[in-house]
């Protein structure tokens, strides 16, 4: 080892951080530039919160068990990421989180990714999330090197279950239908509202042969004494041959390009656009 210039390795280690179990080999190479740290880090358990200290949240015990909250009357995160010190240090590193332990209205199952820091530049390729009995993959960067941020996302959803999505809404419970779509976003900002708000790109949505709450057909509508009728007599499914929705969204304002939601009862045409600049829908 040379003064300044030296290598560390750290093999086949077990340890917890929070809640979360973290296990592998890591490989600390000061010297260059800046020191680099290689690894690989399987983990059974993941809590999302034990995350916070990476993107700069606070994860103290006065705080609930998220990542990143949003204001009660908002809902994107509108805490900074914590860049100050993403220079300080490269990264190469691989990370496969089993299970994840989450808010039981994140129906999250598995999280695992490939993570590149590179002065200041946070690469995760390839990224995959299991979702609602379902799979997210692509690929999302963080570039620091410039205020405000820089950020691109490209990812795939497939095979997302409906009713998995809304755990919490009960309305949905009786749904069933599988959802893909497409999300290509490039944007600037120190937040997840912050980069939402200057934001441009595509969102496509798909889903085929499912089915939902008549009930939640009939609010969706404002279809008041329906619904009224629905409560007193029971629900039903009402089938759906096909939805559909492609977005383009220019400098934060998401606006219709096509959106059809297709059933045995009704052909729903929906158009206009959702502002994430104030977090506001804007859609008949």
């Amino acid at each position: 080892i040379q003064p300044g210039n030296g290598r560390y390795h750290y093999d086949n280690f077990v340890g917890t951080v929070g809640v979360s179990d973290l296990a592998g080999t890591l490989t600390f190479t000061s010297g260059g530039d800046r020191p680099k740290l290689d690894g690989n880090l399987p983990s059974a358990q993941l809590r999302l919160a034990d995350l916070g200290p990476l993107i700069g949240a606070d994860t103290s015990d006065q705080q609930s068990a998220t990542v990143d909250a949003a204001p009660k009357d908002k809902l994107l995160p509108s805490d900074t990421f914590n860049t100050d010190r993403w220079n300080a240090m490269d990264a190469d590193v691989t990370f496969d989180g089993k299970k994840v332990v989450q808010d039981a209205g994140l129906p999250i199952a598995g999280l695992s990714t490939h993570i590149v820091m590179n002065n200041a530049r946070l690469t995760l390729d390839p990224l995959g999330v299991g979702l609602a009995n379902g799979k997210l993959n692509g690929k999302v960067v963080l570039d620091a090197r410039k205020t405000p941020m820089i950020g691109t996302v490209d990812v795939r959803a497939r095979g997302l279950g409906l009713k998995q999505l809304f755990p919490k809404v009960e309305s949905m419970q009786a749904s069933f239908g599988e959802i893909n779509g497409d999300i290509i976003l490039n944007a600037t900002g120190q937040s997840v509202a912050g980069l939402m708000a200057n934001s441009d790109g595509d969102v496509m949505l798909l889903m085929n042969d499912g089915a939902i709450s008549k009930e939640l057909m009939e609010l969706a509508g404002l279809n008041v004494g329906n619904f009224v009728v629905t409560k007193l007599f029971g629900d039903k499914q009402v089938n759906i041959e096909c939805a559909a929705a492609n977005f383009g969204v220019t400098d934060g304002l998401m606006t219709t390009r096509l959106a059809v939601f297709d059933t045995d009862n009704a052909t729903i045409d929906i158009g206009g656009s959702i502002n994430f600049k104030n977090e506001q829908i804007d859609l008949s």
